[in-house]
């Protein structure tokens, strides 16, 4: 397989993690508009403290780890002659952002308040499983060496951008139901 149709398929695959999140943003949506009367988790103060502090996990991990992915390509993009070490400097900050996602997917996999009843639990476990197989995928590539390859780089960081904003409103929309809860 060529390194541009890997380039492709990881397009792809991220766009299909952002329509996924929207799925997810759409379920708690939904639960905000509706109401919390009849889950019990949000009156159990430990699962609820629980809850938070996984939307704060989560939005650190989105706001300080994942930025850096997409900060870290575009200063490639931005190098006339990037090199291997520019390269590894990029799949370095991947990694850790992996080896974040993947505590935090331990985490909720964890979770045993009412939450784990709801739809937007099996698809927030699922998108951030998701997720550490994209940043895999991408940190496996070899250094973009045509235009092709570093124009795919560019769209894949475009949808990367995209991802990150739907993540964003899933954790938005989390954050919501919970003070909605606890009122």
């Amino acid at each position: 397989m060529t390194q541009l149709i890997l380039y492709k398929e990881i397009i792809e695959s991220i766009g299909a993690a952002g329509d996924a999140l929207t799925k997810i943003v759409d379920g708690i949506k939904h639960l905000v508009v509706t109401g919390t009367s009849g889950y019990n988790y949000v009156a159990a103060e430990r699962e609820r403290k629980r809850l938070i502090e996984i939307s704060a996990r989560a939005t650190n991990l989105q706001a300080r780890h994942q930025a850096r992915v997409v900060r870290d390509i575009d200063e490639f993009l931005k190098k006339n002659n990037p090199n291997a070490m520019d390269w590894y400097a990029v799949k370095g900050g991947i990694t850790y952002v992996i080896e974040n996602i993947k505590n935090l997917l331990d985490d909720v996999g964890k979770e045993r308040s009412d939450f784990v009843l709801e739809s937007a639990y099996s698809k927030l476990l699922e998108a951030l499983g998701d997720r550490v197989s994209l940043l895999t995928k991408i940190s496996e590539l070899r250094l973009p060496n045509t235009q092709e390859e570093k124009d795919a780089l560019r769209e894949l960081n475009a949808e990367y951008k995209r991802l990150l904003s739907c993540f964003r409103d899933a954790i938005a929309m989390l954050n919501e139901y919970l003070s909605r809860s606890h009122d």
